[in-house]
């Protein structure tokens, strides 16, 4: 959801003024499995996928980023708010999580050397949308994907108090039936996207 609602539908005027002709019809699914896929008659799909979860092989798949989380909060809260001049003040603040899991913080905390900080206290949402609308109403201190805030980043609306970001792998992947890359328009929205997210990969 976050993905479609904050990064791709903005984007996809652009795909417009590219390929004039062509129609994109989307589709907002839940689970973790690629059921729907199969049974919506979709061409294609993006999905965040966690490492430990296998990948079909009846798919074929493209990498367009890897995830890379960064706390993020309102410049409101750095200017009125407790100290948040280093990782260890996060322990005066409530952290926002993106997932009811709260796993997102224990990633970042492990990676900042903090492992012993409470990664679980504070509010938890059902998306990053949600999350990040909270930090940026000066709820808390989010995390999020450094890739889905870049824009609330350069506006001022946000601001990444560390600038250590942690990756473990995951990501979004473009994916469809195999051999299906081949296909003209497919094809057309694959280099789209990869296009769009050059920037998002490691050179």
């Amino acid at each position: 959801f976050t993905f479609a609602s904050r990064w791709l539908v903005p984007r996809l005027g652009h795909l417009q003024a590219r390929q004039p002709g062509q129609r994109v019809s989307l589709g907002v699914f839940w689970n973790k499995s690629y059921a729907d896929f199969h049974e919506g008659g979709f061409d294609a799909g993006i999905s965040f996928h966690d490492v430990t979860l296998p990948r079909p092989d009846d798919l074929d798949l493209i990498e367009l980023w890897q995830e890379a989380l960064i706390p993020v909060c309102a410049p409101e809260l750095l200017r009125h708010g407790p100290p948040l001049a280093e990782p260890v003040d996060l322990a005066r603040h409530a952290l926002l999580h993106p997932t009811s899991s709260r796993e997102d913080w224990s990633k970042w905390l492990r990676a900042a050397g903090l492992p012993e900080l409470d990664a679980v206290a504070g509010q938890s949402f059902s998306t990053m949308e949600m999350a990040v609308g909270a930090a940026m109403g000066g709820v808390g201190v989010a995390i999020a994907d450094l890739n889905l805030v870049r824009e609330e980043l350069a506006a001022g609306r946000l601001v990444a108090p560390f600038p250590l970001t942690a990756r473990d792998g995951s990501g979004y992947l473009l994916f469809t039936e195999a051999g299906r890359f081949a296909e003209p328009n497919i094809a057309a929205f694959r280099d789209w996207l990869l296009e769009e997210t050059a920037a998002f990969r490691p050179a």
